[in-house]
């Protein structure tokens, strides 16, 4: 080997012969191994054959050896990724991997469907479509990295990584765009296309149907519900028809910390999933949790459906306590902006932060900052490598919430009308401390063109004063503005929502939560539900559950990660 040390022990590897890397069948005159060892002294792998349907073959001197992309999905299990990216090339047909991706999906599900005789699978939910390359030198929270992942991604497969960029673009991002494109002409406006977007964004809204959000907010990590209710917020409003998204709970494994049993499991879940207009999925209900909870069928009513049409879209009641700690945040002149900051790596191009006279969402002043990546990748990228810093005084342990309004504009157009309405991806998180450490508190956001507000909500880490919220959007080029910036201490995450037969109650906060129930729900009477029992089971909390009259003169108090069900008398 040139660089035995570029390699390492479980590498899936490719041997190309050098001349055929360009050619498309490439791929079939290759041969798979698996790196048993690596001798650096000697620049020499010791490798057994991978036997992926690949014959065995010699190679001479310049072949190319090529490992794959490998990630975990939180089990020991490697996968290999797909080469989604606009460059990868062509078979021998001439088609791309993202158009064989989306035909083959389609013609199995056809061939299956033609197998039953009637339609059995009417949609398809992805967990692979990843607008970045989600790899990098540091592990993914949630996520086990790629062996090697301080290699850059050679997508166009030229023999130089590339991170799935050319030009400054995410060429792999649009890849995945297009390939749920190819897919929705395949199978046509009726046909359910879903994709996962926990960790990442997801985000081909014109051509998908939702999102799926398993073990809500995010794979239980309770500090990025923010960030989640956004996102779902947003895909329940901006989904090509027909709208289906998702919250997916696994009984018995999704309890979020202070929540007591698997009843207030259910209510906060299957109450997000009401707020947003969402579906509620129980992994298992009957194997995992051995019953039907009470909030499904009105508990003793047994009573599908008897929430009915809502009757308004949520509203949010935030916690906020004391001035807004970010009293520079309307941006109206341009003095107050030199109290933000841009920061990012050499080699990137950012302009700003600067006062945009005039281009406001009310017409005035707001904040302008723009990034620009350089025209070659070689190492993978972060959303850390550019951050817009807006700070303020915390107190430790406290949490406190980032209000905005926001828009933003990519050079996305330029790869095809396609994918001109692609939003643009930010991390929302908080840093806090001398040195700026980064909370662990990250949050996905989909900014678009139009005038956007936005509420997210973290907490400051202990021992420490100065703090800041910052906006990371370092793996993608575009413009952002800012526009009435505001920062307070105390949640922002907490929720009602009014039915046809009752009222929603959501507490995604870190402390418990008192509504006010004269202001939300004047006119009808409430209830609790009676808690219900099957086969000597509880099907619900008997304590939260009384089926008693609720007073609405006093505060409703609502416990942290909670949800509460109530019935109202019809009008």
């Amino acid at each position: 080997m040139a660089d035995a040390s570029r390699f390492q022990l479980g590498d899936d590897i490719r041997l190309v012969a050098a001349d055929a890397l360009a050619r498309p069948q490439a791929w079939r005159e290759s041969e798979a191994a698996f790196v048993e060892r690596v001798d650096e002294a000697a620049n020499r792998l010791i490798v057994s054959r991978g036997q992926y349907a690949t014959a065995a073959r010699s190679f001479s001197k310049g072949a190319w050896v090529i490992p794959h992309c490998k990630m975990q999905y939180g089990n020991p299990a490697w996968y290999w990724c797909y080469n989604l990216d606009q460059r990868c090339p062509a078979d021998e047909q001439g088609r791309r991997f993202t158009h064989w991706f989306a035909e083959w999906i389609a013609e199995d599900i056809a061939r299956l469907n033609a197998a039953a005789g009637r339609q059995i699978i009417d949609g398809v939910e992805f967990d692979v479509t990843k607008f970045n390359i989600v790899f990098g030198k540091q592990p993914l929270e949630g996520m086990a990295n790629a062996i090697g992942a301080a290699r850059a991604q050679d997508c166009d497969l030229d023999g130089e990584g590339d991170c799935g960029y050319a030009d400054g673009l995410p060429t792999h991002g649009f890849g995945t765009i297009d390939s749920i494109a190819h897919l929705r002409r395949q199978t046509g406006a009726g046909f359910l296309i879903l994709g996962d977007s926990i960790w990442t964004l997801w985000r081909p809204w014109e051509f998908a149907n939702g999102m799926d959000n398993e073990s809500f907010p995010d794979i239980r990590k309770e500090y990025r519900w923010s960030g989640a209710f956004e996102r779902l917020a947003d895909w329940s409003r901006l989904a090509a028809e027909p709208r289906f998204s998702m919250v997916f709970t696994r009984a018995g494994m999704d309890r979020l910390p202070g929540q007591r049993d698997e009843f207030q499991t259910i209510r906060h879940a299957l109450g997000v999933a009401c707020l947003a207009g969402a579906w509620h999925c129980v992994g298992d209900i009957e194997a995992g949790i051995g019953f039907r909870p009470d909030e499904y069928d009105a508990g003793e009513r047994g009573q599908p459906h008897w929430l009915g049409a809502p009757l308004e879209d949520f509203q949010r009641h935030t916690q906020f306590q004391g001035p807004n700690l970010a009293a520079y945040g309307a941006f109206d002149a341009p003095e107050p902006v030199a109290a933000a900051a841009l920061e990012a790596r050499p080699g990137y191009a950012a302009a700003g932060p600067s006062f945009a006279a005039g281009e406001g969402r009310s017409g005035e002043g707001c904040l302008r900052a723009s990034i620009a990546l350089p025209p070659k990748i070689e190492t993978p990228v972060r959303p850390s490598f550019a951050r817009l810093r807006l700070p303020f005084e915390a107190r430790p342990g406290k949490e406190y919430t980032l209000r905005f309004w926001a828009r933003a504009e990519t050079r996305y157009g330029e790869a095809g009308p396609e994918f001109g309405a692609v939003p643009w991806g930010a991390t929302v998180s908080l840093w806090s401390g001398q040195e700026g450490v980064e909370n662990t508190a990250q949050h996905g956001v989909l900014i678009r063109p139009q005038w956007r507000q936005f509420h997210i909500s973290a907490e400051a880490r202990p021992g420490t004063a100065p703090a800041g919220f910052q906006i990371e959007m370092g793996d993608e080029p575009g413009t952002i503005w800012l526009d009435d910036v505001e920062i307070f201490e105390g949640g922002g995450d907490a929720f009602s929502r009014r039915f046809e037969g009752g009222l929603v109650l959501v507490n995604g906060t870190r402390s418990p939560v008192e509504f006010d129930l004269r202001r939300i729900e004047p006119e009808r009477a409430l209830s609790r539900l009676k808690s219900a029992e099957a086969q000597g089971l509880r099907r619900g909390d008997p304590a939260v559950n009384t089926g008693q009259p609720v007073d609405k003169a006093r505060p409703l108090r609502l416990d942290s990660f909670d949800g509460l069900f109530l019935l109202a008398e019809p009008r």
